[in-house]
């Protein structure tokens, strides 16, 4: 495993929520995306004629799909993600719980997986430095 920066308890505690908030918005915003496409999906004609005379599925309807297929895998992905920040907020509360006061989360560290901060999108610029 390859190893990440280092934070306190209470920095990583708060880097997870406000990521947290971020997905938040951004599933809200694909959310009202995938809405409008929808939308457009059952105002444009599915099939168009082609030089031939044939009967084709249209430029623009073709277009609409693969957004919404893009949109939608978006979506999904982000609430994986929200998931797993959930599930490192509820860690690090049992962490808190299970010491009795004997961890201090201004001073306890825990250093991430690589793995972690790329799916959390947390950088290592916030992280505890020792020199």
């Amino acid at each position: 495993m390859l190893i990440g920066p280092t934070f306190t308890l209470n920095k990583l505690e708060s880097l997870l929520e406000d990521r947290l908030i971020e997905l938040n918005e951004e599933t809200s915003s694909l959310e009202r995306e995938f809405s409008e496409i929808s939308r457009d999906l059952q105002t444009t004609e599915k099939y168009a004629l082609d030089s031939k005379g044939r009967s084709i599925l249209s430029d623009e309807y073709r277009d609409l799909k693969a957004r919404a297929s893009f949109v939608s895998s978006s979506y999904h992905e982000l609430e994986d993600t929200k998931e797993l920040i959930q599930e490192k907020l509820a860690e690090l509360s049992t962490i808190e719980d299970d010491s009795r006061g004997e961890i201090n989360k201004d001073k306890a560290k825990i250093t991430l997986s690589l793995n972690d901060c790329l799916k959390f999108n947390i950088t290592d610029e916030d992280s505890v430095h020792e020199y």
